[in-house]
This record gives C-alpha cells, structure tokens and sequence, in this order.
C-alpha cells in the first residue's frame, strides 16, 4: 500500500498505464476483505479505475470484473470514446513575452507592409477585446488559459539543437538594444528572419509553453493543449538552416528553435516508463507530430533523421579567403533508447515543387524550403541501412 508523491498506489500505475498483465497480478492478490487497493483515491480525488479512464485506457472486462463488488465508484466516469469524447480541459497556453520578439519596427498603417511573422499573429488571438481565443466561445468551464508557463531547461533544447547554434542565437540578441522601443534594434539572420532582444527568450518560453503543456496532458490535468506562442520552429534543425538539394543556401523561415521536436523529445525522455501496448518490453512513450503547414517541416524532420538515427555527419566550415574544410563525423543523439526511430512518427502536409513546374525552376524558383517530397521516409530508411552521409553548413568562424 505504498503511494508515489501523486498518491497513487502501484494499481494506479498499472492502469493509467495500460500494463494489464501486472495489473492482474496485483488484483489477484488482493483479499476478499481488503479493497483499499481497488478504491484508493490520489491527491485529485481518484480511484486507479478513474485514473485509467481520463488516460483513455480502454480497461479489459477480465480487470472490469475486480470493480463490480461497488456501484458507486465510477458512477461519474463513464465508458466512452476518448478520442472523440475526451473529458477534461482544453489548455490555451502562452506567455507575454513572445509578443516581444520584434520581427521588423513597429507597425503603423501606411508605412511599408511587415513580414508574415509579426508580433500581430499573437494579437489576433489574444487581444482582450479582439482576440479569437478570448471570444465567449472560448470562455466556458472547459477552456483553461495559463499565460505563466515556465521557460524551458537548457537540457531540454540541447536534446534537438547543438549547443553552438544556440549559443550564437543567444549571443545575437543579448548584444542588441532594448531600451528605445520607438527605434527597435532589428538583426537579421538571413533575409527572411530577424530578431530582436527579447527573441531568444521568447523561444524559450515557447518551447517551455510546449513542455508545460504535455506535462499537463500526462498528468490529466487536461485532455488537450493548444499553444499559441512565437517564434515558430518547424524549421529550424539541429544547426538552425536545413539545405537541401534544391536549395543549397536555405533559410531560417522565421524559427529559431524547434518547440515541437524539443517538446516530443521531453515526452520520450521524460516518460520513459509509460509502456503503450501490451508487451513487456518498456520502451517509452510513443509519439506522433503531425505538421499541417503550406510548408514542409523540414526541421522537424532534420532533427529527427539526423538525431534519432545513427550516421556519418558532414560539416562543411566557410573560412573566408581559402578553400572550405569539410569535418566528417559518426553522429547519433537518441532521445531515449534505440528504438527512438520506431516508436516516433513524423508527418508533414505541405505544398512541393517548383513554382514554373519541376522541370522550370530557373526563372520560378522552388517552393520553400524546397524539399518534403513524398516518401521520404524511404530516404530515411535508406540512411539508416547504407550509413548515408548527411550534410550539415556551419557558420562561417568570426
């Protein structure tokens, strides 16, 4: 009968995990005049049945018949369609901060028209007296906003991003000027993304927002979460730009680090001891990133190739006024074990091709960022089988 700092007993672990086979052994073991076991309520008030039911767990009618004995203990969770009837919260999470990272100066009508990526994406969510997402739509009981999430751990970005890239963007903003908000220090990484001061650290706290909300969903605090944060990141790879064969210089495509790769990387990591299906083998958790966007998610993808399976890295280092050094390396940063790359599913949606048609790109161009062919899981594979060397472009030294 001992209980974890959640108050929950081993059944509640058992259960809300899906391990039906230890499960059964604890419920065989229990004795007829003991059912401590069975309707011991956590901290939120639940019992391991409940518990296993807001996780979606579809619970067998051979553990089902354990619970008969007592009618009123699951007379509020009923059996349901969790997918399409979950219960719970949607989380709406953001933080004030990400309004401030600056992406042009300030924007007054008439003067020259900003980049798509604007402090005014937010505002249009999350204005009190305009934003969607304060709409009475939005404002019922099952609608939660947290506007504090915490900023995320230096050890959780480093999982998807190395530290040099880091470390440079971290540099680039601390060194511009935050006082005169009436003339905005603007730097540009390339010519479709700038930054301000307060960008590096408005990328943190989106991907701290990402984190904070997977561990309410696993906590089942809520069923759901929607981050409206910024800047974005399915762009950005290990190194920041990712360059493909149709486009050899890339872009930043206004990411700086990639919240969603560094979110699935915590749940892998940090759920390790969740088992998905029936077996015994406690692999962690699986995860799905499924990226709807006009554009491919080619950071996303970087990151997940190039962390999740082992292969010969190339780095090439453009050093002015003499010949590029090319730096070849075995490379492999598994988020969790070596079955990172089978229990984590990548899916992007997106527009592909050259604007005047593949065959014309000259005049046209390609569609950014130029890759995301179907099928590129097949490529993928192929690495992992023929060791395929990956390349990567550094930064020209200072």
């Amino acid at each position: 009968q001992s209980h974890n700092n959640l108050g929950r007993n081993a059944l509640h672990n058992a259960l809300s995990c899906g391990n039906w086979a230890v499960a059964k052994i604890l419920l065989d073991n229990v004795n007829d005049n003991d059912d401590a076991l069975l309707y011991h309520k956590d901290k939120r008030g639940r019992t391991p049945l409940q518990l296993a039911k807001v996780r979606g767990m579809v619970v067998p009618t051979d553990i089902l018949q354990y619970f008969t004995q007592r009618s009123d203990d699951d007379d509020d969770v009923s059996n349901r369609d969790m997918i399409l009837d979950p219960p719970g919260k949607t989380l709406i999470s953001t933080h004030a901060i990400c309004t401030e990272h600056h992406t042009c100066p300030m924007i007054r009508r008439g003067r020259v028209d900003p980049p798509p990526e604007n402090v005014r994406r937010l505002h249009c969510l999350l204005n009190d007296q305009t934003g969607i997402l304060k709409s009475s739509e939005f404002s019922s009981s099952a609608v939660t906003i947290n506007d504090h999430p915490p900023r995320a751990n230096i050890a959780d970005v480093l999982r998807c991003h190395t530290y040099p890239y880091i470390a440079n963007i971290s540099s680039i903003c601390s060194s511009l000027n935050s006082t005169n908000k009436s003339n905005l220090a603007i730097h540009h990484l390339d010519p479709d993304t700038a930054v301000s001061y307060d960008s590096f650290e408005a990328a943190l706290y989106s991907a701290g927002s990402v984190i904070d909300a997977i561990d309410k969903v696993m906590s089942g605090d809520v069923s759901n979460a929607f981050c409206a944060v910024r800047p974005p990141g399915h762009h950005a790879g290990p190194s920041g730009v990712v360059t493909c064969h149709n486009d050899r210089a890339g872009s930043h495509g206004f990411c700086l680090i990639n919240n969603v790769a560094i979110g699935a990387a915590y749940a892998r990591c940090v759920y390790r001891n969740i088992n998905n299906d029936n077996s015994n083998d406690n692999n962690g958790l699986k995860v799905a990133i499924v990226d709807f966007d006009v554009h491919h998610g080619n950071g996303t993808e970087a990151i997940i190739a190039q962390h999740l399976i082992p292969h010969v890295a190339r780095q090439k280092i453009n050093i002015p006024h003499t010949a590029d050094i090319s730096i070849t390396s075995e490379d492999y940063r598994p988020w969790l074990n070596e079955h990172d790359a089978k229990d984590v599913f990548f899916a992007s949606t997106h527009g592909y091709g050259g604007r005047c048609g593949e065959d014309d790109t000259v005049a046209g161009g390609w569609f950014y960022p130029a890759s995301g062919a179907n099928f590129v899981s097949r490529n993928i594979q192929s690495n992992r089988n023929n060791n395929t060397v990956l390349e990567s472009q550094m930064p020209s030294p200072s």
